[in-house]
């Protein structure tokens, strides 16, 4: 039986080392003025102290990138130790008449990882700001769940689309000309962590207890994931669990809730036992942003991935595809117009270049997660559809990303 190497306990250390992909990105305590009266996150003892270098980038972030927050308990988060490298604005992000080819607007989906009033509001003032920059309007489109959003993207009824982690790595499954032409960031960094937390007065304290022999109770304990196309909501925390020989659909009450705010809602009003969750709506939690009082205690890692990948229509020019990109570029919490505009994004800094090879290990879990063919939930998965290939503009496109 798999050890527990990443779990945590109120009263001491792990008994065994971490995997080497979790890398050393360990929370550190927090430090008295950064703690919210209205909600307060207990790291276990167990996580190590940041290095010197994750701690001079969470400096450098917050002194340059971070310019829209106070004391962020992401930055300690570092993936790399570089910097997010920031997008091509050099150009005029002002479209043509012919570079529309016919359209009268450009249609930008999302996720509603916020819920639906939350997306909303976050995503309506880039959606406008987009639009001024472009010099044609933009109109958000808030998908119903995170399987609509890669419906409507493989369908070609969205030019532009902010796709979750897993939801891309999908949609590229289906349409593999999808261009990839920027990554969100939050917090001042260009990825984010998967979380397993409890209440702080939990009996939970390591992901063993989760099975019911293990918990003293008899009873399944209650888990609130988000969707099954999240990836830091059920794909590496399904994963994680699985490792540790406890089998989500037979040992224990499931609930999928459609947001990470309430998958964390629902612990704090004791609805569950135990949520997977981002970091960045752990972070928004602490400062009070999004949730009322409470504590939580983290139980468990499962993993690092990049934030959301921001892609659009391959029946768009490259040409477009560079401008919408820059338009991109000029929203960032460097400048004042940026700040403005993601100042309700609960975190969202801005966006940066990036490639599909930063998927590539998220690729790998979903087809580890497919690899389970036994298992109710997988089975119950749509299979890979055919790849579907969209008619791309006619204009001649160069250096185009698949």
């Amino acid at each position: 039986m798999a050890s527990d190497r990443r779990s945590t306990s109120a009263m001491g250390a792990s008994t065994s080392p971490r995997r080497q992909d979790a890398g050393n990105e360990r929370p550190r305590e927090p430090t008295p003025a950064a703690q919210s009266p209205r909600l307060r996150l207990t790291w276990a003892p167990s996580l190590r102290a940041p290095s010197l270098r994750a701690l001079a980038l969470a400096l450098a972030l917050s002194l340059g990138l971070c310019a829209c927050g106070d004391g962020d308990g992401e930055g300690v988060f570092a993936a790399s130790g570089e910097a997010p490298q920031p997008l091509l604005s050099a150009i005029t992000a002002k479209l043509s008449p012919g570079e529309l080819d016919g359209r009268s607007e450009l249609r930008f989906g999302a996720t509603p990882y916020l819920g639906d009033e939350g997306t909303r509001e976050v995503f309506a003032a880039i959606a406008v700001a987009l639009g001024e920059s472009l010099g044609v309007p933009v109109r958000f489109v808030v998908a119903r769940d995170y399987q609509h959003l890669i419906d409507l993207a493989v369908r070609g009824d969205l030019e532009i689309m902010q796709l979750s982690p897993l939801s891309y790595v999908k949609a590229q499954e289906q349409l593999p000309n999808l261009r990839l032409i920027a990554s969100s960031t939050s917090f001042g960094t260009d990825s984010y962590s998967s979380f397993l937390v409890v209440r702080t007065d939990s009996e939970l304290q390591h992901l063993r207890d989760l099975r019911p022999r293990g918990n003293g109770r008899g009873a399944k304990a209650r888990l609130a994931l988000v969707d099954r196309n999240s990836a830091s909501g059920f794909l590496l925390p399904y994963l994680a669990l699985r490792e540790h020989g406890v089998d989500p659909e037979r040992d224990l009450d499931v609930q999928f809730l459609g947001s990470h705010e309430a998958t964390l809602q629902a612990v704090l009003d004791g609805k569950a036992d135990v949520a997977a969750v981002s970091s960045g709506t752990l972070h928004s939690a602490r400062t009070g942003e999004s949730l009322g009082p409470g504590n939580l205690r983290l139980l468990y890692k499962a993993g690092r991935l990049p934030y959301d990948a921001v892609c659009v229509s391959p029946k768009l020019s490259e040409s477009t595809a560079q401008r919408i990109a820059a338009a991109l570029g000029m929203l960032d919490t460097r400048n004042a117009r940026g700040r403005e505009v993601l100042r309700r994004s609960r975190g969202m800094t801005g966006w940066t270049a990036t490639d599909p090879s930063r998927y590539e290990r998220l690729r790998a879990s979903w087809r580890q997660l497919r690899s389970l063919r036994w298992s109710s939930w997988v089975q119950d998965l749509p299979a890979p559809a055919s790849p579907v290939t969209a008619p791309t503009s006619a204009t001649p496109s160069h250096g185009e990303q698949p």
